[in-house]
């Protein structure tokens, strides 16, 4: 007969085994550990400033937020910062910074770096800014970099769409960089999730923004949450969280930073996460596009609603927010996640429309080297292309015009695809009457696994 101590002892393996069995079946990140678990960065962080990223706040007329990375023997830094003027005469200010340890003790070189933070306040609307970070008693600085905020007036602008980065860093940074090349003046970039392929392991994010080239300390990003930040972790993004500052207006309900909205000029910007459960995110996606005065309105997710790779349909995504996104008119939803190009006819309730004023536009687009084929082509598909990364440039027109001008391009800067929406009087919110204070449900999370 067995003693009750090696009884107890292999309930203990076979509960050990079983939760181990579960986790990879259920969760598959988790079973994508990678073996042997020391790493290396290529890229390691030094006592220099590096890793510099710009991003909105909710108010992007007078403030922006301003995030940086340092080895950890740097203890105190700063911004230094003013208007740029031709005379170059304005006066310096100087900005202590915050930060947070990011710690990956599988990496075998540089495990620990410091992430530092600012948010700089009180500044004008419609003014270039320059700005430099550093330690001023050790005299290490980062280049100067500039960025702009947002005008005090409605005017015309453009933005970068990118879908998933993931892999090829190298190839992405270049395609990258030729996007801002091609529009200079744009004010943000928005990233559609899977920034990285491993979203908690840190040589990745040094990959990231090693080839991003310092794009983002002079242009916002605007990211959302894909399945890939998720990777090693299925329950938490924790280093894309740690990595970015984000606007903390979403739903009280879940986790900070996992939704935002916020509005530039005459759109409104509301990004989602599609790995969290969509129900607990519905109210507040009803609130914000129900309150919405802006002419145009933009959805951003990662996991798309009409999927263009072979038996990848979100239908929990698109049971709880299509109905919204019909109800209130959202002009585009951009998403990322098949690594292909698809883009739909207007929709409305799952149907082709005649005409944008009718409908919505999606699209799906990737920006690194990993590409996936696409499903047979459907009658709401107006365009489809595999294997090509692309940028796109979204530009609103305002004034007699007031238009929409999306435009998507390969490497080589050749067009892919074009769509123009007209709107001819400027658009009322005829849903202010719907209001209403919704009460939010407790915290549970769900993460889904693609």
């Amino acid at each position: 007969m067995k003693s009750p101590q090696k009884i107890r002892s292999f309930y203990f393996i076979f509960f050990i085994s079983t939760c181990i069995i579960l986790l990879t079946t259920i969760f598959p990140i988790y079973s994508d550990v990678k073996t042997p678990p020391d790493r290396e960065t290529s890229f390691p962080v030094t006592q220099t400033p590096s890793q510099i990223v710009l991003t909105m706040t909710e108010t992007p007329k007078t403030s922006i937020t301003i995030q940086w990375s340092t080895s950890p023997e740097v203890k105190e830094c700063i911004v230094e910062w003013h208007k740029k003027s031709t005379q170059n005469n304005e006066q310096i200010i100087k900005t202590p910074a915050n930060f947070i340890s990011i710690i990956d003790p599988p990496l075998k070189n540089n495990p620990e770096i410091y992430r530092w933070f600012v948010t700089l306040k009180s500044l004008e609307p419609g003014t270039t800014y320059e700005y430099r970070i550093g330690n001023s008693s050790q005299d290490i600085w980062s280049h100067w970099y500039t960025f702009k905020t947002e005008p005090l007036q409605t005017q015309s602008f453009s933005f970068i769409y990118l879908g998933d980065a993931q892999n090829g860093f190298e190839e992405w940074g270049k395609l990258l960089k030729t996007s801002v090349e091609k529009c200079p003046d744009c004010s943000f970039i928005l990233m559609a999730g899977d920034l990285v392929n491993r979203g908690n392991e840190r040589d990745d994010w040094d990959a990231f923004f090693h080839y991003s080239d310092n794009v983002f300390a002079q242009y916002p990003i605007i990211p959302t949450i894909g399945n890939h930040e998720y990777k090693s972790n299925p329950l938490l993004p924790k280093m894309y969280l740690d990595y970015f500052v984000l606007p903390q207006n979403g739903p009280t309900n879940i986790t900070n930073e996992f939704c935002y909205s916020l509005t530039y000029s005459n759109a409104q910007f509301i990004i989602l996460n599609g790995n969290h459960n969509p129900e607990h995110q519905k109210p507040w996606l009803e609130q914000q596009l129900s309150e919405s005065s802006s002419t145009w309105k933009f959805l951003l997710f990662h996991q798309p609603l009409y999927s263009s790779a072979p038996k990848r349909d979100n239908r929990h995504l698109k049971n709880a927010w299509l109905p919204l996104i019909d109800q209130y008119h959202v002009d585009m939803v951009f998403q990322g996640h098949d690594h292909s190009y698809w883009r739909t006819y207007p929709l409305k309730n799952d149907q082709k429309v005649s005409s944008p004023s009718e409908g919505t536009y999606y699209v799906i687009s990737f920006s690194g080297t990993k590409a996936y084929e696409q499903q047979e082509k459907t009658d709401i598909i107006e365009t489809a292309f595999t294997k090509i990364p692309t940028y796109q440039i979204i530009t609103i027109e305002t004034g007699t015009k007031n238009r929409l001008i999306y435009r998507s391009f390969d490497i080589e800067g050749n067009q892919k695809d074009e769509v123009i929406i007209n709107k001819p009087a400027l658009s009322k919110n005829l849903h202010r009457e719907n209001n209403s204070i919704f009460s939010l449900a407790k915290d549970e999370l769900f993460t889904y696994v693609f």
